[in-house]
């Protein structure tokens, strides 16, 4: 392995930064490391993930270090990982695996992501008691529920207010065609008498009226001119008759 420590940095997806540390890890390399850490968490960086596989760790305080980086990182919301399957990196971090996370490759770091976002979030999952929310994430899945309900509300009642506004309608509509039948029924009781006189045609085409009772008025008036000038024609014609 190289004697002088090779820092390369990756950014994976869901905001990760992949610190490759490569040859010679030990306290006279710390501070360029710290260097770097520092300026990718004034840009924002919330994941550090430390790629151990081709580092030689040196020293006590690389231990020590970690452990720094792993509080300031969480004092800031975010989350420190490392990468390492070698026998002899996993022994020098035998005593913090408690602590610090360790994963043999990147792929099962990935695999945790949603995990890690859910806790941070404040909902965390075991067999013996299920899926259990913080105080402050219960909160929010209670206000979200709450505008799913009033929103619901909201719309259902919009709905109701519009529903019985068209029966309302509906009702009227039909109250006002069963009127309307009867006076048709009634008009054509009426008009019974004068459509067998022929009236009735001459009526409609002569006339506009506004209301059936003006009209069926105007057809009773013809009809009683009409039998006032036969009985007068028959008048005329008897006394023609008797003159001869």
């Amino acid at each position: 392995m190289k004697n002088a420590l090779g820092i390369g940095m990756e950014h994976s997806d869901g905001g990760t930064t992949v610190l490759v540390l490569s040859g010679i890890l030990r306290a006279d390399s710390l501070d360029e490391l710290r260097s770097r850490i520092r300026a990718l968490v004034e840009d924002g960086c919330k994941v550090l993930l430390f790629d151990l596989q081709e580092a030689e760790i040196r020293g006590p305080e690389i231990r020590e270090f970690f452990l720094e980086v792993l509080n300031d990182m969480r004092g800031r919301g975010g989350r420190v990982a490392l990468i390492a399957r070698r026998h002899d990196v996993l022994a020098y971090f035998a005593s913090v695996r408690n602590i610090l996370e360790i994963f043999p490759s990147r792929s099962k770091f990935r695999r945790t992501g949603l995990v890690e976002t859910l806790k941070r979030g404040g909902v965390t999952y075991s067999k013996k008691t299920g899926v259990r929310l913080s105080l402050g994430m219960a909160l929010v899945v209670v206000l979200i529920l709450g505008g799913w309900i009033v929103t619901l509300w909201s719309f259902v009642s919009a709905q109701s207010e519009r529903i019985a506004r068209q029966q309302e309608l509906l009702s009227r509509y039909e109250t006002e065609r069963a009127a309307m039948e009867n006076e048709l029924e009634e008009l054509h009781r009426k008009l019974a008498p004068l459509n067998a006189l022929g009236l009735v045609s001459d009526s409609l085409m002569n006339a506009d009226y506004s209301f059936s009772g003006d009209w069926i008025d105007h057809l009773e008036e013809r009809f009683r001119r009409k039998e006032a000038a036969d009985s007068l024609r028959r008048l005329q014609e008897t006394e023609a008759k008797g003159a001869k």
